[in-house]
């Protein structure tokens, strides 16, 4: 009979645990859209998950900010970076490299921008290619 009585009391205790941690994990969610957990705006979608199609005329140039992503889909294009760094270039994920100042950028391959450091591209023929993130123009 003590035996059964100590089983319950340990039944009942694991659940009466079990609720508990429930009910504080549940207290502890936050609504959606409020400060603990907003919700993502247009423009964020738009800048940063929808990707930008680009067309730059030989000369021309995109620079990104740190985290900006480029793919050269049509053409011919440089990595511009400070030659004097030791910080490195562009980070070529699908190459699995740091592309270098002047170096030539693959066709097809996911770049990513580091550093908000002047960091970019440069066209050497007419290019198009994706960007994702924030970006500027530079010549004509």
């Amino acid at each position: 009979m003590i035996k059964k009585g100590l089983a319950l009391l340990i039944i009942a205790v694991f659940a009466l645990w079990i609720i508990l941690f429930v009910g504080q994990a549940t207290a502890q969610s936050e609504a959606p859209g409020s400060k603990e957990d907003p919700l993502i705006t247009k423009s964020y979608v738009d800048q940063f998950l929808i990707p930008q199609v680009l067309e730059l005329k030989a000369g021309q140039s995109v620079i990104g900010q740190a985290g900006t992503e480029f793919v050269v889909r049509v053409g011919s294009t440089y990595c511009l970076a400070d030659p004097a760094t030791t910080k490195g270039g562009i980070a070529d994920l699908t190459g699995g490299v740091d592309i270098k100042h002047m170096e030539s950028i693959p066709l097809n391959h996911h770049l990513v921008v580091p550093r908000s450091d002047g960091r970019g591209l440069l066209a050497q023929t007419d290019v198009v290619l994706l960007v994702w993130g924030q970006y500027q123009l530079l010549g004509e």
